[in-house]
């Protein structure tokens, strides 16, 4: 079985909160019982080349978004204290100005939040594919990755996908037009794509939710 992780987060290399513990821990607890398992996130400035390797994997994708093609670089690293590979995507453009998040209160606030992790969950199945890896399952985590389930379902294919929650009260949410606008999508492209909170938003973590092939949080 092949597993990929898609996060925000990663203990230690960039570590905000319990997501990142998740992130960290459970992929080579994984890779300890025989899974095939690596993970997948963001390059941001802060991480800490010199404590945490990083080497250029030689691969490059496109991403469209905006109706522009932006250049994502894909590097590589491990999870320290294990083998799990971790792909780091680098581009200025969207994933790797700053640290983490950009708010320092857990709700979003700013379309650059929101325009951070969906670029991010768009670039991670051409980027998984650039590398020659097709998982079994794609594991994503919170908000962050809500909207990748939708895009593996359009995109079609065997991977299924299992969305964890981690923090419900921090949801994803702003205005569809822009959402759909900068990921160069219509309702008709998937009909979860159509869904609405009571803003007339859509909601990441719900998208999640729903497109998901399995749903799981991390505490009750």
């Amino acid at each position: 079985m092949t597993v990929a992780f898609a996060t925000s987060e990663l203990t230690p290399i960039a570590k905000v909160g319990g997501l990142g513990d998740v992130a960290g821990a459970l992929p080579k607890a994984l890779a300890h019982l025989g899974v095939d398992v690596c993970v997948i996130m963001p390059h941001y400035d802060t991480i800490d080349a010199k404590k945490y390797p990083i080497t250029d994997t030689g691969k490059t994708i496109s991403v469209r978004a905006q109706k522009k093609d932006y250049v994502v670089k894909i590097n590589q690293t491990v999870i320290p204290g294990g083998e799990v590979p971790v792909y780091l995507l680098e581009n200025t453009d969207f994933l790797t100005g700053g640290g983490v998040y950009f708010e320092k209160s857990a709700m979003v606030n700013s379309f650059q939040e929101i325009e951070r992790f969906l670029f991010f969950s768009m670039a991670v199945l051409p980027a998984l594919s650039a590398l020659g890896i097709e998982p079994d399952i794609l594991h994503c985590q919170d908000w962050h990755t809500g909207m990748l389930p939708t895009f593996a379902k359009i995109a079609g294919g065997h991977t299924k996908t299992l969305f964890t929650i981690h923090n419900l009260a921090n949801q994803g949410k702003w205005d569809a037009t822009e959402i759909l606008s900068f990921v160069g999508l219509t309702v008709e492209h998937h009909p979860n794509l159509a869904l609405r909170d009571n803003h007339d938003d859509i909601n990441l973590i719900q998208q999640g939710i729903l497109s998901a092939d399995l749903v799981n949080t991390v505490s009750p």
